[in-house]
C-alpha cells in the first residue's frame, strides 16, 4: 500500500513538473510571438512612412516649383501640412546654405554649434571644433594619412582626402561620439559649393540659436519676424558667420503620423536644376533612413 502511494506520488510530481515546464514553453512561444508581431508592426509602419515621406516630398517639390513660377520665390524654411492615405504629414523644406558647413565653415561657427547645440564646455568645443578643421586639411595631415600606409602602421588607419564626404564622416574624428553627432547633425551639413557662412533665412532654429550664441529667446524672435515676413536686421552677429546668398539644394523633413499616435520622420536631400530620373526637375542627393520622432510639428 505504501510503495503503490509512493508511485503515485512521485507520478503526480512527474505530472506537475511536465504541466510547469510546457506552460514555461506556451509562455516563451507566445511571448515571442508577440515581439515578432511588433516587429512586423513596426515594419510595416517603417516601409508606410518611408512611401509617405517620399510622396510628400514630391509633392513639396512641386509646389515649391509652382510658387517660385507664379508668385516669385523667397529662400527660407517653408512648411507644408499634407494628408495622404489617412495620415496626417508635415512637412519643413530649408536650403542647406542655412546649415553649417563641415567643410568650409569657420572653426569659430563650429566651436559655438559644439557648445549650444550638443552642450559641451568651452574647452571641449574649441579642442572638438580644432579638430574637425585639422581633418579637413591636408596641410595638417602626415604623408601616412595622405600617401601608402607605412609597414607596420595600424591597420585601422583612415586614409583622408581633406574634406568630409557625408556627415557620417564626422564619426571619424577624434573625441567625437555619437551623442554629440545625434545632436548637432540637423545643424549641418557637407557642402561642396565652398559656402563657408550660413543664409540665415534658410537656418533652422537650431542654427538660429547657434548664430544667437545660445539665447533661445532671441532666435525665437528671428523666427517669429521670419514667419510673419518681416524685414529684420540681426545685430551682433560675427560678420563671418552669417551670408546673403542662399545655394539651391535642400533638405525635405516629412513627418508622419499614424493612427497610433506614433511619428516617424524621412528625410530627403535635393538638388534643384539637375535632371533626376523620369525628367523630374530635381535630383535627390541623399536619403536618410526612416527615424522615430517625439511630435508632429517642427520646432
Amino acid at each position: 500500500m505504501m510503495g503503490a502511494r509512493k508511485e503515485a506520488g512521485v507520478a503526480l510530481a512527474i505530472l506537475l513538473w511536465f504541466i510547469a515546464a510546457m506552460s514555461l514553453l506556451v509562455g516563451t512561444i507566445m511571448y515571442q510571438a508577440r515581439i515578432d508581431i511588433k516587429l512586423s508592426q513596426l515594419r510595416i509602419q517603417l516601409a508606410q512612412a518611408e512611401a509617405l515621406g517620399d510622396g510628400a516630398a514630391q509633392l513639396t517639390l512641386v509646389q515649391r516649383l509652382q510658387a517660385q513660377q507664379d508668385v516669385g520665390f523667397f529662400e527660407k524654411v517653408t512648411y507644408y501640412d499634407m494628408r495622404l492615405a489617412d495620415h496626417d504629414i508635415k512637412v519643413r523644406m530649408l536650403s542647406v546654405s542655412g546649415l553649417v558647413d563641415l567643410n568650409t565653415s569657420p572653426e569659430t561657427l563650429l566651436l559655438s554649434v559644439f557648445k549650444i547645440n550638443a552642450d559641451l564646455s568651452e574647452d571641449q568645443a574649441s579642442l572638438l571644433a580644432s579638430k574637425v578643421v585639422a581633418w579637413r586639411s591636408t596641410s595638417g595631415l602626415s604623408e601616412n594619412d595622405s600617401g601608402e600606409r607605412a609597414l607596420g602602421a595600424s591597420p585601422y588607419k583612415v586614409v583622408r582626402y581633406g574634406r568630409f564626404e557625408s556627415l557620417e564622416d564626422l564619426m571619424m574624428v577624434e573625441g567625437m561620439t555619437r551623442e554629440i553627432y545625434d545632436k548637432v547633425k540637423n545643424s549641418i551639413y557637407v557642402g561642396q559649393l565652398d559656402s563657408a557662412q550660413v543664409h540665415m533665412p534658410s537656418a533652422p532654429f537650431s542654427v538660429l540659436t547657434v548664430l544667437a550664441e545660445g539665447d533661445e529667446a532671441l532666435a525665437s524672435q528671428w523666427q517669429l519676424a521670419r514667419q510673419s515676413g518681416q524685414v529684420f536686421s540681426p545685430t551682433g552677429i560675427n560678420a563671418e558667420w552669417v551670408t546673403a546668398s542662399p545655394v539651391a539644394m535642400y533638405r525635405i523633413e516629412s513627418r508622419v503620423r499614424f493612427l497610433s499616435g506614433e511619428v516617424f520622420q524621412r528625410t530627403r536631400w535635393v538638388e534643384l536644376g539637375k535632371a533626376g530620373s523620369r525628367g523630374l526637375l530635381w535630383r535627390f542627393i541623399r536619403t536618410e533612413s526612416v527615424t522615430r520622432v517625439e511630435q508632429l510639428e517642427f520646432i
